[in-house]
């Protein structure tokens, strides 16, 4: 390819005035007022389609620029002419790269003429434009530019030594002429990624001069080129001297992480970009790590934006000046408070293999062992049942043969210890182990299909039915949705009611034993201690590892923030607010009973009161708050943005039309505006308003503190769809 410039005094080059490209496909290069291309020594070497830019030529030879081009050009001084060609006629010349035996220059207008030296140069990729046509415009003889008074600058023709000197010489014949055949055509590659100049009032037709000959467009030149003389000599082009390959090593890609690449010219003349190009550097990639290992807060999580590894994190940080309620935390932070080490620290695996080796001498009978199968039950409303193979044991203290029983009247509870039966299990075999967890499993997911599920695990909840209401429209839409998410909630409350009652002996298992001599006959709610807790250790570990599944499901299904997703969280967080109700029921009952029965043995208590206050507190202020507030961040539920739309199905009865919802998460919101309405509206506030501890006893037993919990977090996340005031103030 070659290209024209003018060597004139007015230092001026030519620039394309207008065009009808996008003006991201153009770039530009600064050059000298003379600029000329040349191909490179292999073709399609380089990302410029084998083309440089060679600087104005004056008297003294001068180097290309290096950082234009990794291509390296032979501009030795000794082969620089010092005179022009002997054919050349007028004051002006045109320097032609690579030996060319015409010497051409189109004729160009005034509004061409642009005052900044550059050049535009269009890139290869837009080659469907097809420019070919643009370049098939004849060129006059030089003589015919006489008027235009360039000057005459000598520069590197690439002719050979031989010819240089003699006035005589033969033809010189340039690289790509067809055969040996004489013409004055200028023959070269020109490519259509290069845009010819061209007037701004002509942009169909380049044209400089009637009297231009036609450019021919020819594939690349050879390397071999032919010299047209006596002998009519052939010789190859000498190898670059420069080494063309780079050797990158781990430092240097090190180095450049996060930069343009060098070896690559429309890289490096870019200018902006969108989105991230390369590597990481290894700070921002080390920080980067770190923050993945430690996972997103949800704020940050729901709202798509960076966060760090610092908590509370920046983004939370500047939110807590507008909204001092929220704070910084992930799903995992809430474990530790839902699971209360001091209620199931007695689950552990150690403390269990403590507990059997302290109190049981041997699972055998008189050195006999007596394996038996037996059936259990948390209900008496529940069909279903867990059969577990046991063995009868000798006990070593009388401790392990009796268990304390509650019993829970309209308003007071009542404790009893009743004899148990010396049943249990070796857990020392993994395939049992296992076996039993499968068996565990399937008990609780039989109990959250019962027709009776919502009575059964709210039997003992005397003030209100409310959470009796809500567990059975929920339970309704878990089956008629097969939600995964619902599903799980379901079984976590389910497993915790079994975890805060005995599993108790049915009858026909009581009777079958009774050969024995082993099992008690006379005692009602007959109860296996030992078994009972090497069970609750493995339901225990299902539970914990469920909730840990249902907080990840929660991530993704908010993440999106899609409305077909609105119906299940909202479903699966109603339980879970039971499930919250219910922890802070068991860790006050826990310490009161714990502190009752020391009192009956006549021994020091152990827990205070404040201390199971505390965690409660805990319980509504972390999970049930923060949550509750993001989901409604999430779906917008009050938002008083007028460009976006809230999305709250309690209250708009629009959504029903709309497709958002399915025929099972409208039935459950009909059901739930049920409870928004007339009387049971009126007790949902009751309970809201009610303080969380109207009187602060040390000791309050035999008064049921289930009252104080029962039905509040459920109620106020109900009424946070009417107003986000019932959130955190309450009643108002």
């Amino acid at each position: 390819m070659t290209s024209v410039a003018s060597a004139s005094p007015s230092g001026r080059s030519f620039h394309r005035a207008e065009s009808t490209e996008d003006s991201d496909s153009w770039q530009y290069i600064g050059s000298h007022p003379a600029s000329v291309f040349i191909p490179s020594p292999q073709s399609g070497a380089s990302s410029m389609n084998s083309w440089a830019i060679v600087p104005e030529f004056s008297n003294q030879p001068q180097h290309s620029p290096a950082a234009v081009s990794p291509l390296h050009l032979d501009n030795d001084p000794q082969s620089v002419p010092s005179q022009s060609f002997p054919n050349q006629s007028g004051p002006s010349m045109m320097a032609t790269v690579g030996g060319m035996e015409n010497q051409y220059i189109p004729d160009f207008s005034e509004q061409q003429l642009m005052s900044d030296p550059e050049f535009m140069f269009f890139d290869s990729s837009h080659d469907t434009l097809g420019m070919e046509p643009y370049y098939n415009t004849n060129l006059g003889d030089i003589g015919d530019f006489d008027p235009l008074d360039f000057t005459t600058q000598p520069g590197d023709l690439g002719i050979p030594q031989q010819y240089r000197n003699s006035s005589n010489v033969s033809p010189w014949s340039p690289p790509g002429l067809m055969n040996d055949e004489p013409s004055s055509n200028l023959e070269t590659d020109f490519r259509p990624s290069f845009h010819a100049l061209s007037s701004p009032t002509d942009s169909g037709n380049l044209s400089s001069s009637p009297k231009s000959p036609p450019v021919k467009v020819e594939k690349a030149p050879s390397p071999i080129r032919k010299i047209k003389g006596s002998g009519s000599k052939i010789e190859k082009r000498k190898p670059d001297s420069t080494s063309k390959f780079v050797i990158m090593t781990p430092n240097t890609i090190s180095a450049s992480a996060g930069k343009p690449n060098p070896f690559e010219c429309f890289e490096a003349m870019r200018t902006t970009q969108k989105g991230r190009k390369g590597p990481l550097a290894n700070e921002v990639k080390e920080s980067a790590l770190q923050v993945r290992r430690l996972g997103a807060c949800f704020c940050c999580h729901a709202r798509k934006v960076k966060c760090d590894k610092e908590r509370p994190c920046k983004n939370c940080t500047k939110l807590t000046t507008s909204v001092p309620q929220i704070i910084c935390w992930q799903f995992q932070d809430f474990l530790p408070v839902l699971f209360p080490d001091f209620i199931r620290g007695h689950f552990r695996k150690e403390e269990m293999a403590a507990f059997v080796s302290d109190h049981i001498q041997a699972f055998t009978i008189n050195g006999v062992e007596k394996p038996c199968e037996v059936e259990l039950y948390s209900g008496a409303r529940f069909q279903s049942t867990l059969k577990v193979r046991a063995k009868f044991f000798t006990a070593k203290t009388t401790e392990v043969l009796q268990h304390w029983h509650m019993n829970v009247g309209m308003d007071q509870v009542d404790m009893q210890y009743r004899r148990a039966a010396p049943i249990g299990i070796e857990l020392d075999n993994a395939v049992y182990r296992e076996d039993l967890r499968r068996r565990t499993r399937d008990y609780i997911q039989g109990i959250t299909v019962e027709p009776q599920y919502a009575e059964q695990v709210t039997d003992s909840l005397r003030a209100t039915r409310i959470p009796r209401r809500v567990l059975k429209i929920v339970q309704r839409y878990g089956l008629r949705s097969q939600s995964p998410i619902v599903k799980k909630a379901l079984s976590i409350y389910a497993t915790h009611y079994v975890l805060t009652r005995h599993l108790c002996l049915t009858p026909t298992s009581v009777h079958g034993l009774e050969h024995t001599k082993l099992v008690p006959q006379d005692v009602p709610w007959l109860t296996p201690r030992v078994l009972n807790r090497q069970i609750k250790s493995m339901l225990d570990e299902l539970l914990q590892k469920d909730m840990q599944g249902l907080f990840d499901s929660f991530s993704k299904s908010l993440k999106p923030k899609s409305r077909k997703e609105w119906a299940p969280c909202v479903a699966a967080f109603l339980v879970l607010c039971l499930f919250m109700e219910a922890v802070e029921t068991a860790a006050d009952t826990f310490v009161i009973s714990q502190n009752e029965i020391n009192i009956r043995n006549k021994t020091i208590p152990e827990y205070k009161r404040e201390f199971a206050l505390q965690v409660c507190k805990e319980v509504e202020n972390l999970p049930f708050k923060q949550f509750a507030y993001q989901f409604h961040q999430v779906y917008q539920t009050h938002t008083r943005d007028a460009s976006t739309k809230a999305f709250n199905p309690l209250q708009d009865y629009n959504f029903a039309d709309q497709g958002d919802l399915d025929g099972a998460a409208l039935e459950m919101v009909i059901g739930l505006r049920e409870l928004l309405q007339g009387d049971s509206f009126c007790e949902l506030d009751f309970l809201v308003a009610d303080p969380i501890l109207p009187n602060q006893e040390t000791h309050p037993f035999p008064r049921d503190v289930s009252l104080n919990y029962t039905g509040r977090l459920l109620a106020r996340f109900l009424l946070s769809f009417v107003d986000d005031k019932y959130l955190f103030d309450g009643k108002y």
